[in-house]
């Protein structure tokens, strides 16, 4: 009976991670791309006089908002990918664009995983590995707490170490790997 009651748990876990995972993803990109139009550097609407200085400010501090939002939301996932793989072997796609966003979620140095350790949970601060955690935390924060936001392409960047993540490029792989993991798992009654 308990095994049962376990069983129906982690598949009503799994069915409601799939779905609010997607539509949390989805508010956040939206609100991220509506805060980026406002937040752009110099543009036609400087010319017109449309961005005042004070909205073009706000949306520079809440757009890194949405992009920590976003971020935690592919840290759930890790968390239960990490569940999945001890309890029936997940493996990574062999597709070299879902391996891709694997080890930016799943690997201890990926692009994801470091901000959301250094920037979302301040995990250097909380619970320090070995690493060189002063100087990346502080640099975490310098760039990503201030009110400087880095621009490449039109779009928002944030820089940390070697790594560059604009999530307006990410966020179409990443709902592209959400439904790969779920269809394995779907397609394998073992997980």
């Amino acid at each position: 009976m308990l095994e049962t009651y376990k069983k129906l748990i982690e598949e009503h876990q799994a069915s409601s991670l799939k779905r609010v995972l997607q539509v949390a993803l989805e508010y956040h990109f939206s609100n991220f791309k509506k805060l980026e139009e406002l937040a752009e550097p110099y543009s036609v609407k400087d010319r017109m006089g449309i961005t005042s200085v004070a909205v073009r400010i706000r949306a520079n501090s809440e757009i890194k908002l949405e992009v920590q939002a976003y971020i935690n939301q592919l840290r759930r996932l890790k968390h239960f990918i990490n569940y999945l793989q001890k309890h029936g072997g997940f493996e990574a796609s062999t597709d070299p664009e879902l391996k891709q966003v694997w080890n930016d979620i799943m690997e201890r140095n990926g692009v994801v995983n470091l901000l959301a350790n250094k920037w979302a949970s301040h995990r250097s601060v909380d619970d320090p590995k070995e690493e060189e955690s002063d100087a990346l935390h502080l640099e975490v924060l310098l760039n990503l707490e201030s009110t400087i936001t880095t621009w490449g392409n039109g779009h928002l960047c944030l820089q940390i170490k070697n790594y560059s993540f604009y999530l307006f490029h990410y966020h179409h792989k990443a709902l592209k790997f959400i439904d790969w993991v779920f269809e394995a798992i779907e397609s394998n009654p073992h997980h």
